[in-house]
């Protein structure tokens, strides 16, 4: 709350205290977490979009990685976007097309009740990755494709999972004998 204080944001009732903060490469704006939505604002204070990546859990983080298109029918400019809270993880899209001043936020896959508390995620380039999830599912243009198709996700009782998120599939488990809590996958 206090950030968006700072940034002399107006407060359109109380969604609960900022709780994740990034900074996406497509620019201009933050990404902040509050309660179990995401604002997109831009750097002059002004809410340029909201997303609800979960219907009651706060977020507790969020992960960027850019990607861009100039296809002759899409121009694409944006970011694959990771939020996570508790036992879930949402997958979105955010568009930052050249034509539009706002960002758009577009769901792409959703990992609910997860085996423990996530403490952290990051997007990983698979090494074979011959089929790139599509950033458009819908069209059957030559839509925009991401290398991003793999998801590490950290877990508070020492192990991460890699999964495939477009199709929601664990692909591996990796589990330590020291029981400490994990903090992050940096």
């Amino acid at each position: 709350l206090l950030v968006m204080e700072c940034l002399g944001i107006e407060r359109h009732g109380f969604l609960g205290p900022v709780t994740a903060l990034c900074w996406p490469k497509c620019g201009g704006f933050v990404l902040c977490g509050r309660g179990a939505s995401i604002l997109a604002i831009k750097t002059t204070r002004t809410i340029l979009a909201s997303f609800d990546a979960f219907e009651s859990t706060r977020i507790h983080g969020i992960k960027s990685e850019m990607v861009s298109c100039s296809d002759s029918e899409l121009n694409f400019q944006g970011a694959l976007i990771v939020v996570h809270g508790e036992k879930q993880v949402t997958v979105a899209r955010l568009d930052k097309s050249k034509s539009n001043e706002s960002p758009i936020f577009i769901r792409l896959a959703d990992l609910w009740a997860l085996d423990d508390w996530v403490l952290d995620v990051q997007l990983l380039k698979s090494s074979e990755d011959e089929d790139p999830v599509c950033l458009f599912p819908s069209t059957e243009c030559s839509a925009p494709r991401a290398a991003w198709s793999l998801l590490a996700i950290g877990y508070a009782h020492n192990f991460v999972e890699i999964w495939r998120w477009a199709s929601r599939e664990r692909l591996q488990v990796a589990c330590c004998g020291e029981r400490p809590v994990m903090c992050t996958l940096a």
